[in-house]
């Protein structure tokens, strides 16, 4: 129905998660996710990927930042017991790299940590996307698994990061960043970069 929309980016509103966009003398309100409304302006020009969601006589329309991020939320829409709002909040708790990640690498608890996904519907997301998301933007994919490989002993440090009160996906992220600060393969090393990192 709608691909996207350009216009004036006039209100941004933080606490509904909505942009009020104006485009030839008409307003459109947008739900979205921070994610996307961290990299737009108010009172600039703006290009927003839409998706309609049509219920009776309602139209709702959801905006996000590139085309990539659109078609990964039609994919978690898919998913049965995921609706438009759950959805939106996945890709606002993860990005595409994480998703893919996490369903490729059979690991529900990150989708979890999403607000209103319980691990039942995480674990329902990895089973019925993960053919999809092999289909899905190869450069995500092999980006993400190429990620996922690259510590031998993540696993065995996110268990200990768990066990002293991280949370799945804050100990993932503290692995992301020790990976990009290039810190060595090693437990102990690991664990002591993300522990000063807090």
């Amino acid at each position: 129905m709608y691909q996207y929309l350009k216009g004036i980016l006039v209100e941004k509103d933080l606490i509904h998660k909505t942009l009020v966009i104006e485009q030839g003398g008409i307003a459109y309100l947008i739900q979205t996710n921070l994610r996307t409304m961290n990299h737009l302006e108010v009172n600039s020009n703006v290009k927003v990927f839409l998706k309609a969601i049509i219920k009776e006589e309602e139209i709702k329309l959801f905006g996000f930042a590139d085309k990539a991020n659109k078609e990964m939320y039609e994919h978690l829409q898919s998913v049965s017991g995921v609706g438009p709002k759950s959805a939106m909040n996945i890709l606002d708790a993860l990005n595409i790299q994480d998703i893919i990640s996490a369903v490729l690498n059979d690991k529900p608890k990150l989708l979890s940590a999403a607000q209103g996904i319980g691990l039942k519907t995480a674990q329902r997301i990895v089973l019925e996307l993960n053919t999809k998301l092999h289909k899905f933007n190869v450069h995500h994919q092999v980006h993400a698994q190429a990620e996922e490989g690259a510590y031998q002993c993540a696993d065995e440090v996110t268990g200990i990061l768990v066990n002293l009160g991280f949370s799945e996906i804050e100990a993932y992220n503290k692995i992301r960043l020790a990976k990009a600060s290039h810190i060595e393969d090693s437990s102990e090393l690991l664990v002591r970069f993300c522990l000063q990192s807090s």
